[in-house]
């Protein structure tokens, strides 16, 4: 029986989506900062590595907003669900980039500071979902309010940043393991709302499907934001593990 969504994003307040906004420029200057200064040893490798950069993002969240135009996201019966094709394409691009020698060698020149700090974005991100929850947007119980502990990354990542990955001081296994234990936080959070989508939701699971990433501007979060906060965490441990 195909599933109907009851769409309650008319009653949304603009303050929601706003804050979602402020909080993805926010990871995206960040990561924007982190490989600007991977690159900061060759000004042309730095400049066409900018464009490239903004390029590919504004292509890419130009494509996901155009698709929230049209039901594209909304056939629930469509093989395979149509969230796959907002989450491999980022998922792909992460592969190669760990794939690529050359690629491995920037990244291990990017600065772990930045890509700590982007994890405060995750405790916005946290509350903005307790708010989808309360207009039947998303799942209760994967907010903070239920089994989802992936704001503590946010409110720890200060102090990762200060006194495990700092510029001066580094404790390297101290920051392995925060980033192991965050990493598995967002994983964790990715599979169940996944699960949650109206592609897979099982009533018995979750009290309500997540309905939120299906639109705008919220489709950026499993197709732009989750994929950064993953790659932050994937370099921080190739460096911390690899990087002499």
């Amino acid at each position: 029986m195909p599933f109907s969504v009851k769409n309650n994003r008319e009653d949304l307040p603009f303050y929601i989506g706003f804050i979602f906004l402020l909080s993805l420029i926010a990871v995206l200057l960040f990561v924007t900062y982190a490989l600007f200064y991977g690159a900061r040893k060759n000004r042309k490798s730095r400049n066409n590595l900018m464009q490239y950069f903004i390029a590919s993002f504004f292509f890419w969240m130009l494509g996901l907003w155009l698709l929230t135009l049209t039901p594209f996201f909304l056939d629930f019966d469509a093989r395979p669900p149509r969230m796959i094709f907002v989450m491999f394409p980022p998922a792909i691009v992460i592969i190669m980039l760990f794939s690529l020698r050359q690629s491995r060698k920037f990244i291990k020149n990017i600065s772990l500071v930045p890509l700590t700090y982007i994890h405060l974005t995750r405790i916005p991100i946290g509350v903005i979902l307790w708010w989808l929850a309360s207009y039947s947007l998303f799942p209760l119980n994967l907010t903070f309010y239920g089994q989802n502990l992936d704001i503590l990354a946010g409110i720890s990542a200060p102090f990762a940043a200060i006194f495990l990955i700092g510029t001066h001081i580094r404790k390297k296994i101290g920051a392995i393991v925060w980033n192991v234990a965050a990493l598995m936080l967002v994983l964790n959070l990715v599979f169940h709302t996944v699960k949650a989508t109206p592609y897979f939701w099982d009533p018995s699971v979750s009290d309500m499907p997540n309905q939120a990433v299906l639109y705008f501007p919220f489709i950026f979060l499993p197709g732009v934001m989750v994929p950064i906060i993953i790659f932050s965490h994937v370099t921080s441990l190739y460096q911390l593990i690899f990087k002499k």
